[in-house]
């Protein structure tokens, strides 16, 4: 590695290099003599103390502190007042002593004093300066700068050098040549069993999803990730609540069913038919998953395994019309745009000069409102007119519903006061 950027030496030997540049620099701060000992004076110092601690293999030779005597170089002759008359020498001391102020950031403060250690180092070798040169420089100004600075934020400097530092590659030993071919090899091998086992990856969930689409398994599309997936089991165990299906109404795409959950909710379960295909199932489970209204049938869940007459009152049968238009209300005024529903249609609706009561429904025993039933007749008609001339707007379908759930709401409220009415008349017994 290359410490602080400029001594060749190794990782071992860095706490070493920091103790030599401390105590150089106490002896420069004291004594004002040149930054370096004289070459008898340092090579008396071949195991001095502060190898002791060391492991047997760092010494000065080794960690290349051989050259760090005054004779090395002109600036490791220098003298704290020689080190002066360089002025970038002078900036690295005023950038380098203001780690103890609160108001400049570290990072700031030893970007700058780093780059400036180096300019000074440079400003002090010769224009052709060698390669020991560059290091012993580097080392005294290093030095001469931590001798200027207080003791306080001496251990600051010397960490912030750290940031200098440059790491060797690692190549075990092994010439630089050897070493980026094997490592080449090595990296191509892992891209290649890489590649090998994503197509393996990528094969093996083709063939479990083509598995699975033969199996009709249940799983939902990730676009329905909202919704239950039912099994065909509980659907049965929801329809057959009672012992038997109850119907609540037949369409062109299958029948509904009154079913019971777990849970107590009652829900409304939708049998597609055979004859209808995936993407009819598809479209009309997306549709539902994504609207959302106190009249519309709210959509919990749909099931993908393979796997009746009931009798309404007229006051109920009024409600499910007004509701149902205002629900269509609401899909044609939808606000992200007018959603169609496409399958509601009168079958064989064609009063022409029949009676009325050929259209009532004989279970109800004429137990409902026929003004109310004549005008929903009438709409049903002009909505299933040929031509959209005479259709009526979904606005003017809701007013009548509307119109005739209000009728009925007063029918039933007049019921009920007639029939607490004669609940608490006294009877009227004539005896003869």
């Amino acid at each position: 590695m290359r410490s602080w950027g400029i001594l060749k030496t190794s990782l071992c030997c860095q706490p070493p290099l920091t103790l030599i540049s401390k105590s150089l620099a106490r002896r420069f701060n004291s004594t004002n003599s040149s930054i370096f000992l004289d070459s008898n004076q340092w090579s008396t110092c071949s195991h001095p103390s502060i190898f002791q601690s060391q492991n047997a293999s760092v010494n000065s030779h080794v960690c290349n502190f051989k050259n760090f005597f005054k004779e090395a170089a002109d600036c490791a002759a220098l003298s704290i007042d020689g080190f002066k008359t360089y002025k970038a020498f002078n900036e690295a001391s005023a950038l380098c002593g203001r780690f103890d102020q609160e108001y400049h950031s570290f990072d700031d403060i030893c970007r700058n004093c780093s780059q400036a250690v180096l300019k000074a180092r440079d400003s002090l070798m010769k224009q052709n300066g060698n390669k020991t040169e560059k290091e012993v420089c580097g080392i005294a100004v290093v030095t001469a700068l931590a001798s200027q600075t207080s003791l306080a934020v001496v251990d600051d400097f010397y960490g912030c050098l750290r940031s200098l530092d440059v790491h060797d590659n690692i190549s075990f030993g092994l010439p630089d040549s050897v070493f980026q071919t094997l490592l080449g090899i090595v990296l191509a091998s892992m891209a290649l069993m890489f590649v090998i086992m994503l197509v393996k990856y990528v094969m093996r969930k083709k063939q479990q999803a083509n598995k699975s689409a033969q199996l009709h398994t249940k799983e939902i599309p990730t676009a329905w990730s909202g919704l239950y997936s039912f099994s065909k089991a509980e659907i049965e165990h929801a329809i057959y609540f009672s012992g038997e299906k109850q119907c609540l109404g037949r369409g062109s795409a299958g029948e509904v069913y009154k079913g019971i959950l777990p849970s107590g909710q009652v829900v409304a379960i939708k049998q597609i038919s055979n004859r209808n295909n995936a993407d009819s199932f598809t479209r009309e489970v997306e549709g539902l998953s994504r609207i959302r209204h106190p009249n519309l049938v709210c959509l919990f869940g749909c099931c993908t395994e393979d796997g009746k007459d009931c009798v309404l009152p007229w006051e109920k049968r009024v409600k499910i019309l007004r509701d149902c238009a205002l629900a269509i209300r609401f899909l044609h005024h939808f606000i992200d745009g007018c959603i169609v529903h496409r399958d509601i249609k009168a079958k064989d609706v064609n009063l022409g000069r029949r009676p009325l009561t050929d259209f009532e429904d004989p279970r109800l025993k004429g137990n409902l409102n026929t003004v109310d039933f004549e005008s929903i007749l009438q709409i049903a008609v002009l909505c299933v007119a040929k031509s959209s001339k005479g259709r009526p707007t979904i606005d003017v379908v809701f007013g009548e519903m509307d119109k005739a759930w209000q009728n009925t709401l007063a029918d039933m409220r007049a019921k009920k006061e007639m029939k607490l009415f004669t609940s608490t008349q006294p009877l009227d017994v004539k005896v003869i």
